[in-house]
């Protein structure tokens, strides 16, 4: 699998002359950052927008729509918030953790195996995680694997929101 953010600049550039614009939220910024500007979670979600997936449909761009949806899959797991919210929806991946069978908790487990096997796939200079930023990935999602499990085994809340444990909103003041 490779995934490429060239794909995305490509669609970038053909829609930068287009009055109709299907992944709206590719910007110059997200797309080309400077080096303070990588550290801003809301551009980073610009290139994870699902809506670039829909113009991501010809079989070389398969890498990079598997990505996507990968890092989606995982930010949408990590960032539960609502009690009742993916019930409304029927998508299984923002509901609320209740019970330890969930498979999402098994898909966490892969997504950390899955970016360790892309880091140590890639070229040396090809675009990919700093050991640093992987270190805390890693780090992060066994924490939130680890409260899930803990809070199900030993408390009587019904469910784990997810969001309860991450510092993004903090993040999201500085912005």
């Amino acid at each position: 699998m490779h995934a490429s953010l060239g794909h995305l600049r490509d669609i970038y550039r053909q829609e930068s002359k287009s009055i109709i614009k299907y992944a709206p939220k590719l910007t110059l910024e997200s797309l080309y950052p400077s080096n303070i500007e990588r550290q801003n979670v809301g551009l980073c979600l610009k290139i994870f927008d699902a809506k670039a997936l829909k113009r991501l449909n010809d079989s070389a761009y398969d890498g990079t729509i598997e990505f996507i949806q990968i890092i989606n899959k995982c930010w949408r797991i990590m960032n539960v918030k609502i009690p009742r919210k993916g019930h409304e929806q029927l998508e299984d991946s923002i509901k609320p953790f209740e019970k330890l069978s969930d498979d999402r908790l098994l898909f966490l487990e892969k997504c950390i195996e899955w970016v360790k096997v892309s880091i140590s796939g890639q070229k040396k200079k090809l675009g990919k995680l700093t050991s640093e930023t992987f270190c805390s990935f890693e780090l992060m999602t066994n924490t939130i694997k680890d409260i899930i499990i803990h809070q199900l085994q030993s408390s009587t809340n019904s469910c784990v929101l997810t969001r309860k444990y991450q510092t993004d909103p903090l993040e999201g003041r500085f912005d």
